[in-house]
């Protein structure tokens, strides 16, 4: 079985290590749930089909294009595909709506803030993203789905674990491993079958790097990690998931027990690491999320109230919630 780094849940196929079964409804009589799209898209993706973005399809030489003959001079160029495209996701914790159809493209290359008072559905959205929401008692995803690169993460015959690898997530509290500093990091590329010790180096010394963390604990790799400072431990996490090497990154306020100079390392390793991962950042902390995103996500109450660039959410918000929400009217 693909473990995520940290995962110290019981093996698969105990009793214990068994979620409870997630809803996942037809979309409508007579319409099986979508399947894992194949790797040669040869159908409308989700977006082309709401008129978010060009239809794709299939040349006579196997080639994917827009259809297009070629450039005009009133041509616009086709939107960037989003790495993970939240469409239409509704999720309930018995019977109570937690998410309401909510639609939000994440794209590599960009941070994307998550924002908004308690209660609003964050945490449940980045949970549902990588399938966690399984093990989640009472929570049922009642309508909608997550697209990972065009594949249904909810697919009948999507593992959850490999969808877990795909996308990492950091929670808001540090959880080391009572183990090494080194051993930490090498924890989920064991699982994973690496036993060869320069390629383990190699992997730990990258992770550590990329988490702005070496140059703090070179001298310490083979030091308990729990002797580590409260943020360190958070970048340790960071860096534990980092060698995974996961394709989209979450982060659940990861700063919110920091102290500045903790988060402003976090912040930078997050705007170092967004050109090769795409990255949530959930934060009820707004001058954060002006600060280290790109992109911005307003939710209240399960509602996606809006979304676009930080410096026009923050400047000038199309919603008044999202208004009073960011002048501290409430929240």
């Amino acid at each position: 079985m693909t473990a995520t780094a940290g995962d110290t849940r019981p093996e698969h196929g105990s009793p214990e290590s068994r979620p409870a079964p997630v809803h996942r409804p037809h979309e409508g009589p007579g319409q099986p749930h979508p399947r894992s799209l194949p790797a040669a898209v040869t159908t409308p993706s989700p977006l082309a089909e709401r008129g978010n973005g060009p239809e794709l399809v299939e040349g006579p030489g196997g080639e994917v294009g827009t259809g297009s003959d070629g450039p005009t001079d009133n041509a616009t160029p086709p939107e960037p595909h989003p790495k993970v495209l939240v469409d239409r996701l509704s999720v309930e914790y018995d019977g109570t709506a937690a998410l309401k159809s909510v639609t939000l493209p994440i794209f590599k290359g960009e941070v994307l803030a998550v924002t908004g008072p308690g209660r609003s559905g964050k945490t449940t959205l980045l949970r549902t993203m990588n399938r966690l929401i399984d093990r989640t008692r009472g929570a049922k995803v009642v309508g909608g789905t997550v697209w990972l690169d065009d594949g249904d993460v909810f697919a009948p015959d999507a593992d959850p674990c490999l969808i877990r690898r795909r996308i990492g997530m950091v929670f808001a509290l540090p959880t080391p491993l009572p183990k090494s500093v080194y051993d930490n990091i090498a924890f989920g590329p064991r699982v994973a079958g690496i036993r060869d010790r320069e390629r383990l180096d190699a992997i730990v010394d990258k992770a550590l790097r990329d988490a702005f963390l070496w140059d703090e604990v070179s001298a310490r790799l083979h030091d308990p990690a729990l002797r580590l400072s409260g943020g360190q431990q958070q970048r340790l996490c960071i860096a534990r998931t980092l060698a995974q090497q996961p394709e989209v990154l979450l982060l659940d306020e990861p700063c919110s027990g920091l102290d500045p100079i903790s988060t402003l390392k976090i912040e930078e390793a997050l705007r170092a690491l967004k050109t090769d991962y795409a990255i949530v950042l959930v934060s009820h902390n707004t001058q954060q999320a002006a600060r280290a995103s790109d992109r911005t996500a307003f939710l209240l109450m399960g509602e996606l109230v809006e979304h676009g660039p930080t410096g026009e959410v923050f400047t000038n918000p199309r919603d008044t919630r999202t208004a009073d929400y960011i002048e501290g009217r409430f929240g």
